[in-house]
């Protein structure tokens, strides 16, 4: 499935100084796609709309670097697991998220750059002191995921 998503130059809560913009590199479009390498992975089963979820979190995280002659950018989701298993188990819990991020010039089928991009969400240490220790859950960790890949995306092209 594939989705073409305008990024639109709306404020949508995020400030940027015009300096700071100067400094960043401009995009035009971002193309998220899901391509797991895995035939058994199962991830979709339970996350269905991750495509569109990181479509829309990119739009957000890029925003304020709207131009119609900018970047165009494609990611390409392949991978969802838990400790490196693509079969996810019955509650669908998952920790890992990878994916290339492939980014032309508009016109150009050539990346001007290509990063992969591999992360990986943990619990930190409970205070053996606390009464109760509540663990976040997997909504937490879906969303956590979703924000911090479409960061380290931005990072990347700012990289360039």
């Amino acid at each position: 499935m594939r989705h073409l998503t305008m990024i639109t130059a709306l404020g949508l809560g995020l400030a940027m100084t015009p300096a700071a913009m100067a400094q960043d590199k401009l995009v035009d479009e971002v193309d998220v796609k899901v391509e797991f390498d895995d035939v058994n992975a199962n991830a979709l089963d339970f996350y269905p709309n991750i495509e569109t979820d990181l479509e829309t979190k990119m739009a957000e995280v890029f925003a304020p670097m709207h131009s119609d002659d900018g970047y165009d950018i494609t990611v390409s989701l392949s991978e969802i697991s838990l400790d490196g298993s693509k079969l996810l188990g019955a509650e669908g819990e998952f920790n890992t998220l990878k994916g290339w991020v492939y980014i032309r010039e508009q016109g150009n089928p050539d990346p001007v750059d290509s990063v992969g991009l591999s992360l990986q969400a943990k619990t930190g240490e409970s205070d053996p002191n606390a009464a109760f220790v509540l663990a976040p859950g997997t909504d937490d960790f879906y969303q956590a995921l979703i924000q911090r890949f479409a960061e380290r995306t931005l990072e990347e092209v700012q990289g360039l």
